[in-house]
């Protein structure tokens, strides 16, 4: 039997052409005002402008649990909007920061960071992004995305964060 060919992009593709195809006709004049946040977002995606981004940030974030940087099924959700708009915008390149919460050593965090990153960049590389349009940083523990001394703050430090450039 013949094994067909997989391609990872290709099934990203087709799924951002569906959920175009989609919200298209959802944003017909026989439903007005009747628009879902989500369907709002990618309607302004598709017309040009990134709605899921913030002053380059792109708004979701991945977390990792504690002393781990393995993606976890959640994360795969978020990660796949990034892919979307990474594939609507072949231009645009991504720094992903590798944050890690105020705990253990300031060398310790900066390596877990990196892995964070690392493997956040593996995901979307497997998934069909050129592996020269991403970059990683690690900012360890040095500067949190939330300030406090908390299990509640630390596992909102414990991220990755895109950056579009």
């Amino acid at each position: 039997m013949m094994r067909e060919h997989y391609n990872p992009f290709l099934r990203i593709y087709l799924f951002g052409i569906s959920g175009m195809v989609a919200l298209l006709s959802a944003c017909s004049d026989s439903q007005p005002n009747n628009y879902s946040t989500n369907q709002l977002e990618s309607v302004q995606i598709l017309e040009g402008r990134c709605s899921d981004c913030e002053d380059n940030n792109i708004k979701d974030r991945v977390f990792f649990d504690f002393d781990r940087y393995d993606i976890r099924p959640e994360a795969r959700l978020v990660l796949n909007k990034w892919l979307v708009h990474l594939s609507i915008y072949p231009k645009d390149s991504l720094i992903v920061e590798g944050h890690a919460d105020e705990r253990g050593t300031r060398e310790y965090n900066l390596a877990l960071g990196e892995k964070r990153a690392n493997a956040v960049k593996e995901f979307l590389v497997a998934n069909g992004v050129q592996a020269s349009r991403i970059k990683v940083n690690s900012l360890g523990k040095e500067h949190p995305l939330v300030t406090g001394s908390s299990e509640a703050i630390w596992a909102q430090n414990r991220a990755a964060v895109g950056r579009l450039q």
